[in-house]
C-alpha cells in the first residue's frame, strides 16, 4: 500500500469549498419555482421569448419596442435557455443561481487573496450568499445578478492582475 500524505491546508480549503457549494445549493436552487415572477423578471423573459420567436438576437425588443435599458447579455442567456427549453422558468432561474454561485466564489477568492486567510474568505462568501438581496437576485431570472456577479469577478481579476504587475 502506498501511503499518501495530504496537505491539511488543501483539505481544509476543499471542505470550505464543499460547504459553500452546499449552502449555495440550498440558497439558490431548492424550490426556486415557488417565488412569483416580478415585473423585472417578466420583462427579461418576454424579451427573451421575443428574441427567439423573431430570430433577431442582435437587437432585443419587448412587445415590438426596443429594449435597450438593460445590458443584452443576460437576455441573450435567457433567450438561449428559451430556445433549448421553452417556458421553463425553473431552468431560467437556475441560470441566475449559477451566476450567483459564481459571484459567491469570486468573493471567496477575493477575500482569501486579500487576507491570505481561507476561513475569512469562507465566512465572507457565506455572509454574501445568505443576504436577502443576493438570495432574491439569485433565485429570479433578472439582469441584476449577472451584473453583480461579473463585477465581483472583474474586481478579483483586477486585484490579481495588480499583484502580478507589482511582483
Amino acid at each position: 500500500m502506498h501511503n499518501m500524505s495530504f496537505n491539511p491546508a488543501l483539505r481544509n480549503r476543499s471542505l470550505m469549498v464543499a460547504f459553500i457549494l452546499f449552502i449555495c445549493f440550498f440558497t439558490f436552487f431548492i424550490h426556486n419555482e415557488v417565488i412569483y415572477a416580478d415585473i423585472m423578471e417578466s420583462r427579461n423573459l418576454v424579451t427573451a421569448r421575443e428574441i427567439v420567436s423573431d430570430g433577431n438576437w442582435l437587437i432585443p425588443r419587448m412587445n415590438g419596442e426596443l429594449r435597450l435599458e438593460k445590458p443584452p447579455l443576460p437576455t441573450w442567456i435567457a433567450a438561449g435557455i428559451e430556445q433549448v427549453a421553452p417556458g421553463q422558468l425553473m431552468l431560467q432561474r437556475a441560470a441566475a443561481g449559477l451566476i450567483a454561485t459564481m459571484m459567491v466564489f469570486f468573493l471567496y477568492a477575493l477575500a482569501t487573496f486579500m487576507t491570505k486567510n481561507n476561513l475569512f474568505g469562507m465566512i465572507s462568501a457565506i455572509a454574501l450568499c445568505t443576504s436577502f438581496n443576493v438570495i432574491l437576485m439569485g433565485r429570479t431570472a433578472t439582469w441584476d445578478i449577472y451584473c453583480h456577479g461579473f463585477m465581483l469577478g472583474a474586481l478579483y481579476f483586477i486585484f490579481k492582475g495588480g499583484q502580478k504587475a507589482g511582483t
